[in-house]
């Protein structure tokens, strides 16, 4: 007979590596509320970007747990495979004790993708990124050069916990300067279009959108957290650029640039949205298996948001893009059994409005500030008709599970 310290401990061990996993503040103190009641416990469930706060007991004699925890990167592997202890103990095919043990293995696994592998990943994405932004092939070349540099050096940085907290200024300065040096000494290259694609991982605009997302759900003081670090991230972004850029003061002048690349096909934009969506299956790191579905969500995605701009406007579009996603990522986690986010979150990536947000802060910094606060407004807009098509989704064809 399992004991209620037993059962305390598996529900904060599941919270732990749900928030680890990369899990937002609704699905998670959803989830956690589930696992109490599947054994038998009460709770109150509290989570912020930084921290996690569970109370066990009826009012008034509550027994309260508080954990300070570092926010994680998406691990969909580690998310599925917590979700599948977590209903296996719900279910009584699993002890406590033994749910205990895997999740204690799921911390202890190695990574599926291995550190090379997920650079490589970032280059293609910055390749195709300058592709998307309207860059030539010369553009995509840069961009992949000036990917695959900042990815070593963000790895480098991250080795060690205070130089990780230069990674965003760092990259900023290192693209920016690295940018206008291709453009000066190896070929003319469209120097925003670059920078802004080589970066484009970093930008934090899967951040941003689940912050509104949090908001809208009245998870106010997450929300409220999470938008914050994410325009954080931005501005240190944005400050690196600025310095890097001040290299073109010792720099020869600018060359004309010569003719851009030819305008992709519809063969070759489909080719690039599922390349794009293989990529982002390894830097979410998803299971191999779970690469097909991550493909056509983000297909269905992309172009439902492509419909949607011909249909209402630039700024609403990503809504049909999301209601779609949404539709899709639920009906896959109901016939999967498996969390609807294993095909959300990667798809999400190309609808997001962190390029729309470093665009604005970019006009800032050059002095020109109207159109920096208009492009800021157009992220935020983006970001609530995501929302609003996701949480549209739900309502229509909910998911099985809420993590």
């Amino acid at each position: 007979m399992e004991t209620a310290t037993e059962k305390r401990a598996f529900v904060l061990e599941l919270g732990r590596l749900l928030h680890e996993s990369g899990a937002s503040a609704g699905r998670l103190e959803t989830a956690l509320r589930g696992a109490s009641a599947e054994l038998d416990l009460e709770a109150e469930v509290f989570s912020t970007p930084t921290g996690l706060t569970v109370s066990f007991g009826e009012m008034g004699s509550q027994q309260t747990s508080v954990m300070r925890v570092v926010p994680g990167e998406v691990h969909l592997e580690k998310l599925a495979m917590v979700d599948a202890v977590a209903e296996r103990v719900a279910a009584g095919e699993l002890s406590v004790s033994d749910g205990r043990a895997e999740l204690k293995a799921i911390v202890r696994a190695p990574n599926r993708w291995p550190r090379w592998l997920m650079m490589v990943a970032q280059v293609i994405i910055a390749a195709g990124a300058a592709r998307i932004f309207g860059g030539s092939l010369g553009d995509a070349a840069a961009a992949s050069v000036l990917g695959g540099v900042i990815a070593a050096l963000t790895w480098a940085l991250q080795r060690s916990e205070h130089s990780a907290y230069l990674t965003d200024f760092g990259a900023g300065a290192g693209v920016a300067a690295g940018a206008l040096v291709w453009d000066r000494f190896v070929s003319p290259i469209s120097e925003y279009p670059v920078t802004l694609a080589a970066i484009i991982v970093l930008i934090p605009g899967l951040t941003l959108t689940l912050s509104i997302s949090e908001l809208a759900t009245r998870h106010l003081v997450s929300g409220t957290a999470r938008l914050m670090g994410g325009l954080m991230v931005l501005v240190s972004l944005g400050f690196g650029v600025a310095i890097g850029r001040q290299l073109e003061r010792v720099l020869p002048p600018v060359a004309e640039l010569g003719p851009g690349g030819t305008a992709q096909g519809e063969l070759g934009q489909a080719i690039a949205i599922g390349t794009l969506g293989v990529m982002l299956a390894s830097v979410f790191r998803a299971r191999p298996r779970d690469i097909v579905p991550v493909v056509l969500a983000v297909s269905l995605g992309v172009y439902g948001a492509r419909f949607g701009a011909n249909l209402l406007s630039p700024e609403l579009g990503p809504a049909i893009g999301a209601f779609v996603l949404g539709l899709f990522s639920n009906a896959w986690s109901r016939l999967r059994r498996q969390p609807s986010a294993i095909t959300t979150i990667p798809a999400l990536l190309p609808l997001v409005p962190g390029s729309i947000g470093f665009t604005g802060l970019n006009a800032m910094l050059t002095d020109d500030t109207m159109t920096g606060v208009e492009t800021f407004f157009t992220m935020l807009l983006v970001g609530v008709s995501l929302v609003a098509g996701l949480l549209l989704a739900n309502v229509v064809y909910g998911p099985r599970k809420a993590v």
